[in-house]
């Protein structure tokens, strides 16, 4: 509810905004925050309550995304059109304070004591999860120069006054809501590696980038807004999946947390970035180029958790990265229920062992 609130503030306060800096402020730095704050909870109560189908779930929950993308271009520009932007981010204003009303049904996530959460030293020295940031940093900066320049490389190739050119930008949108569920069941499906689906989807979406500004024609141009709007859409869907393997779900909202500082940092590098290139090689080939590349190698980097995969999430028992203090649970064969937690300390006191708790 906060996250809502922040961002439809921002929203609404930029409506009278009277330079880009104000912007960078009201709408780069509030509405950021604030769908921030409140997207993490959102994925990490769906992780939470669904075990069984979780991967299909966060699918669910995250194709609200791409079906925001195919809508909102044509809606955004109709109501530019008759409200002029100062009218329109006052209504994106009030329809983002929607956020609170759904935010009411959550039901908040019910406290584990059996499944501690990982200490955040051991977060970051785990290999895994460093080769996660680094390839969500490369991809975000890809994605950014994706979602960014494509409307204007379709006015470049169909042009200006063409209106299949805001068209491009929906479809890409609504392959990615149809990509986000279809990787959710296919992450379902447990004899497929999940490191392996990220990787062969976020190449492809590198490869579709990079052909964009050569395939010179709407057919063309379609065709890899879908492709690039279908692979790109296993980001959403798997890396919350990706992080419970290496993690467990306890430690999710950290991970995930500390994950999104490096997307937002590909965010905020990419379409700059891009828009230099277009300066300087006074076209969109250096830009999606440099932009594929980014998604490409992003996706190459997760071969290196599947040659060196992880012994268990971390701070488990056979986990490299666990900590000091140990956890090891073993279920009675009986039907008592009980649990026994054996505590191994560097100076172990008389309370901490031999305790016994119900499960």
């Amino acid at each position: 509810m906060v996250g809502g609130l922040i961002a439809s503030f921002g929203l609404f306060i930029s409506c009278y905004a009277p330079n880009i800096y104000y912007l960078y402020f009201s709408y780069g730095i509030l509405v950021g925050v604030g769908t921030g704050i409140a997207y993490i909870p959102s994925i990490n109560v769906v992780a939470h309550f669904f075990d069984k189908r979780r991967s299909i779930a966060l699918g669910i929950a995250c194709s609200g995304v791409g079906a925001g993308t195919f809508v909102y271009p044509p809606v955004t520009h109709e109501l530019i059109e008759h409200f002029h932007w100062r009218g329109a981010m006052i209504i994106f204003s009030g329809i983002t304070l929607n956020i609170l009303v759904f935010a009411m049904f959550i039901r908040p996530v019910p406290s584990s004591g059996s499944t501690p959460s990982v200490p955040f030293k051991h977060l970051i020295r785990s290999f895994g999860f460093q080769v996660l940031c680094v390839n969500n940093l490369l991809f975000l900066f890809g994605l950014s120069v994706l979602y960014t320049h494509v409307p204007a490389l379709a006015e470049d190739i169909l042009g200006e006054d063409d209106p299949r050119a805001t068209w491009i930008l929906a479809a890409l949108g609504a392959a990615n809501t149809v990509g986000r569920v279809a990787f959710g069941i296919m992450a379902h499906w447990r004899r497929l590696n999940g490191f392996m689906l990220a990787l062969v989807s976020f190449t492809a979406t590198g490869f579709a980038v990079i052909a964009m500004p050569y395939w010179r024609s709407f057919d063309g141009l379609l065709t890899l807004a879908i492709a690039a709007g279908f692979s790109c859409a296993s980001l959403g869907t798997l890396t919350p999946q990706l992080l419970i393997d290496l993690v467990g779900v306890a430690s999710l909202h950290s991970a995930y947390g500390f994950l999104l500082i490096f997307e937002g940092i590909g965010q905020l590098l990419g379409a700059p970035v891009a828009g230099w290139l277009y300066d300087w090689s006074n076209g969109y080939e250096a830009s999606f180029v440099t932009g594929g590349v980014c998604l490409a190698v992003a996706g190459l980097l997760l071969v290196l958790p599947i040659i060196w995969p992880s012994k268990g999430p971390i701070g488990s028992p056979g986990s490299p990265e666990s900590s000091p203090e140990r956890v090891t649970v073993s279920v009675a064969e009986d039907q008592t229920d009980l649990i026994e937690s054996t505590f191994q300390d560097a100076s172990p006191s008389p309370d901490k062992t031999n305790m016994v708790s119900k499960f």
